[in-house]
């Protein structure tokens, strides 16, 4: 299949319809095995259709969640995977980190969202990015809710790796909202995490600092965070802090760049904390062409390639994700990781399913990247080695 060119609109409407017949006579799987059977990973994967409904609602990413599982499914990976059913968070469960009258104050937000003036929560961070919306409550315990399930499957053994693309909300504070975020299913996932693993790493790649996993866990020696993030001048949430490892990164970072410091720098890491368990945030925003213009040049097959490394570790992984808000290549991407994860090889051509047009006009997981100039091609080696500087007297 030929890309669109300028013939875009008719390929748009043509690529579906040509194809429907070949694909309804051709039931395999769509995609090739590459571990032999006996070796097959157990990853979890957290979904139902229900919170799929319910993930849609958030006003940042309204229909994400369809577009992201009806990709996955549409390559089959479902049926490789071992199904983890979404449960919502108890008070109880959500009070493990987050401040009581927050959580009352998400419930009044909700109940009172045409009646009330916004300022009265504006304490709570509930407003502008954060605006409160009928289903908030039921979200907000969903999310969390499934973040603890998924790495209760972990602590419990059942899985090796699990992951929840719902998930991955790493800028909510303990007692309020921020950056599109309500309840930091992270911090609550990680401390179901700690019941059993003693010493667990973060990983945070999305393009913006995961400064609220950061600030929950600063003065703890047992969970280390490690942030892969932009930090410009005035670029949301400024600048990290404190004990953890911040690797501040400028505008236009392509995947090459981000792969050559993330892999020396994340083994140097795996060798100096020795962890047992690994929690990755992937949030998508950094890739090219995303709505919110993070700044970075990400191509689609990036973060299948840091899964692809992180499994090589064989650690217990809790895979989430994050921000993203070109939502068809945020499904193609968080897709691609899926697969990574299992150790499969998708086909480029998307199969047939409900949300294919919005794939158009090629219809391919692949995805162009763009021509920004990358401009931390002259520190990368630099980066490299103060990190390495810092890490090799800790391994010592």
């Amino acid at each position: 299949m030929e890309g669109g060119g300028g013939g875009g609109g008719v390929v748009s409407l043509k690529r579906p319809l040509d194809c429907a017949h070949e694909r309804q006579n051709n039931k395999k799987a769509h995609f090739m095995e590459i571990n032999p059977p006996n070796k097959q990973r157990r990853v979890g994967y957290v979904f139902s259709h229900n919170y799929m409904n319910i993930a849609d609602l958030l006003p940042s990413n309204i229909g994400r969640s369809r577009l992201v599982h009806g990709l996955i499914h549409a390559y089959s990976l479902p049926s490789l995977m071992i199904p983890i059913h979404p449960q919502q968070a108890t008070m109880d469960q959500l009070s493990a980190f987050h401040e009581a009258e927050y959580l009352k104050s998400l419930t009044i937000a909700e109940q009172s969202v045409v009646s009330v003036n916004a300022a009265d929560f504006e304490e709570y961070g509930l407003e502008h990015d954060c605006p409160v919306f009928p289903g908030l409550t039921k979200y907000c315990s969903y999310v969390a809710g499934s973040s603890i399930t998924a790495a209760q499957q972990l602590v419990s053994g059942t899985c090796d790796a699990a992951i929840h693309w719902d998930g991955g909300r790493h800028h909510a504070q303990r007692d309020k909202a921020a950056g599109f975020c309500y309840v930091n299913d992270i911090v609550l996932g990680i401390l179901e995490l700690r019941t059993k693993f003693s010493r667990i790493l973060y990983i945070d790649v999305d393009v913006h600092h995961g400064d609220g996993v950061e600030q929950a866990f600063l003065f703890s020696n047992r969970v280390t965070t490690l942030s892969f993030h932009r930090a410009d001048v005035g670029f949301y949430p400024g600048k990290g802090k404190g004990y953890a490892l911040n690797i501040p990164l400028k505008q236009g970072l392509s995947g090459p760049s981000l792969l050559r410091i993330f892999l020396p720098i994340t083994r140097a890491l795996i060798s100096s904390l020795k962890p047992d368990c690994i929690v990755l945030c992937l949030g998508a925003d950094g890739l090219s062409g995303d709505r919110l213009k993070g700044g970075w040049n990400l191509d689609v097959q990036t973060i299948p390639a840091i899964v692809r490394e992180v499994m090589t570790w064989s650690l217990p992984t809790l895979m989430l994700g994050g921000g993203g808000y070109n939502s068809p290549n945020c499904a193609r991407t968080w897709t691609l990781a899926t697969a990574a994860a299992l150790g499969v090889v998708l086909p480029d051509e998307i199969p047939e399913h409900d949300a294919l047009p919005e794939f158009g006009p090629d219809f391919l997981i692949s995805a162009p990247c763009g021509n920004m100039t990358d401009y931390n091609l002259g520190v990368l080696g630099d980066i490299v080695e103060d990190v390495l500087g810092v890490l090799t007297p800790a391994a010592n």
